[in-house]
């Protein structure tokens, strides 16, 4: 069982004095409006708080009375009032932790220990990076996704698909409109889904499985924390990194993730170094 907040020994005093205090000028015209008890009021006095040491100016002889209390009071402390209050409260609130809380600790294996110091040191964490954005964003998706699998899906279109549906609507649809609509140079089959099924699809799909790669490896966390200070000369926090990286595949989808960051002049400058440093298709 936890027991009440003991305070110094000088504001014990203090806050008996006051709670004696109590039954003569609270229950009269001081605090009736507050649901507090005597020993919760006591201390908000010995802290002056702005709304109790504003009721108290109605009685300026009791407030000169509170205020020779205060000072007293203060000179038998090493500290502040309001600090001396609040390391009590916080000795006894990491007393109740370790009253109702047990905590169980794995230990970090060697292996992800030096993985973990190798990526947030500047020193081996920037090579790093470049190696990741060269063999990940750029090799991987820029030259597979969108070079290799755009050629080979793309060419598939043209040399099966395509053919295959302006033949089909060629001998269904008697009229040309419609079939203009469709297929041929500008249709909705062999232009709107073959670019969004070559163009776009293996594009996105080769950058967001790159993303979640080093999201879920947490290699995001601690590359945020080893360029926090280098953001910070332009405005923004470690945190930053995730759009702007997230920016190299896909300009829209980083401009909405902007919204993760905590102010708006933050939002405001990674939008637009977005839009200005990063071009839309940087990936390929």
């Amino acid at each position: 069982m936890i027991n009440q907040v003991i305070y110094p020994e000088p504001i014990e005093a203090a806050i008996a004095q006051l709670e004696s205090w109590w039954q003569t000028l609270g229950n009269r015209y001081l605090f009736g409006n507050y649901s507090l008890s005597p020993r919760s009021l006591a201390l908000l006095l010995l802290q002056k708080d702005p709304g109790l040491w504003e009721t108290m100016q109605r009685d300026q002889e009791q407030c000169r009375h509170l205020e020779v209390l205060i000072t007293v009071t203060q000179n038998q402390l090493k500290q502040p009032i309001g600090l001396a209050i609040a390391n009590t409260r916080q000795s006894q609130a990491r007393t109740i932790e370790r009253v109702v809380l047990q905590e169980t600790r794995k230990r970090r294996s060697p292996l992800a220990e030096t993985l973990h110091q190798l990526t947030v040191n500047p020193i081996t964490g920037f090579p790093i990076l470049v190696f990741i954005l060269y063999y990940g964003v750029y090799k991987f998706v820029g030259e597979f996704g969108a070079g290799e699998l755009v050629d080979r899906i793309e060419g598939f279109f043209e040399s099966q698909i395509n053919p295959f549906v302006n033949q089909i609507t060629a001998q269904v649809i008697p009229w040309k409109s419609i079939q203009d609509l469709i297929a041929h140079d500008y249709g909705i089959i062999t232009l709107g889904i073959r670019y969004a099924t070559a163009i776009v699809l293996p594009v996105v799909a080769t950058y967001f499985l790159m993303f979640s790669l080093l999201e879920d490896s947490g290699y995001l966390p601690r590359l945020s924390l080893m360029l926090d200070r280098l953001f910070k000369s332009v405005g923004l926090s470690g945190r930053a990194v995730i759009p702007m990286v997230l920016g190299l595949g896909c300009d829209t989808m980083a401009t909405m993730v902007t919204r993760t960051l905590e102010t708006k002049r933050e939002r405001l400058i990674a939008t637009f170094l977005l839009s200005l440093a990063i071009r839309a298709n940087a990936s390929k």
